[in-house]
């Protein structure tokens, strides 16, 4: 008698896996844990909700080994990043103008805002993900408070040449992107399944493409908002 065959819910599988990552398990790990469920519901004919409840308490109960990421070194190439912008961005703008490059007191404020707002969203992760309507919402005040510090506190803190500022603003910004780029070709980590090594292989690929070009982003938007910046002034 062959046994009945059941597919696992992709919402279930998606939910599971998320939870998974959140807890920083190694993606092959995870593939071969989803495997486990898939078998067990090709066989069994139970869906994975009847055969192992909730897919996040399931998840938990695991009690995966983990490998949980240095919150600093994973952060730093971004937010370094982030810092190069807010300076390429006004530098420019001075340099167009032919005006000296102003630190004011609202760039500085801005870029604290962010970079702290940015930290607390990467310390809270499992709170956004249970709260995204709510993250959504909040992350308005952070990016409200940078614009409105930008425009209203104007005090100088140093004025210098704009086009030496342009310049380590663009080193900061490559130096940040170079740094992520070689962290994501040789730390790609996705999902992958232990029964299909094509499919890793091409997981492994997809994986690195992703993270190179995420890498690549914040250069890239930088210099779009430049150029729109100056067409518009």
């Amino acid at each position: 008698m062959t046994a009945p065959h059941a597919r696992v819910d992709a919402a279930w599988e998606n939910d599971f896996v998320l939870e998974l990552r959140l807890l920083d398990v190694d993606g092959r790990l995870i593939g071969d844990a989803l495997e486990q469920v898939r078998a067990h519901c090709a066989q069994s004919g139970e869906s994975a909700e009847e055969a192992f409840g909730e897919p996040g308490a399931y998840a938990r109960r695991l009690e995966m080994p983990t490998e949980p990421a240095r919150l600093a070194g994973v952060l730093a190439p971004s937010l370094v990043g982030l810092a190069g912008m807010f300076v390429t961005l006004a530098a420019v703008q001075a340099w167009d103008q032919g005006e000296p490059f102003t630190l004011t007191v609202g760039l500085l404020v801005a870029i604290g805002v962010v970079v702290a707002a940015v930290t607390l969203a990467a310390r809270h992760l499992r709170s956004i993900v249970d709260h995204t309507a709510w993250a959504i919402v909040l992350a308005t005040v952070p990016l409200a408070a940078a614009v409105v510090a930008g425009v209203l506190l104007t005090a100088a803190v140093v004025r210098l040449p704009a086009l030496p500022i342009v310049v380590l603003g663009v080193a900061l910004l490559l130096g940040a992107a170079i740094t992520e780029h070689r962290a994501v070709a040789g730390m790609a980590d996705p999902v992958v399944s232990p029964v299909d090594a094509a499919g890793a292989a091409r997981a492994q690929r997809s994986a690195r493409r992703s993270g190179i070009l995420g890498a690549w982003l914040m250069p890239t938007g930088t210099a779009v908002l430049a150029v729109v910046g100056w067409l518009l002034l």
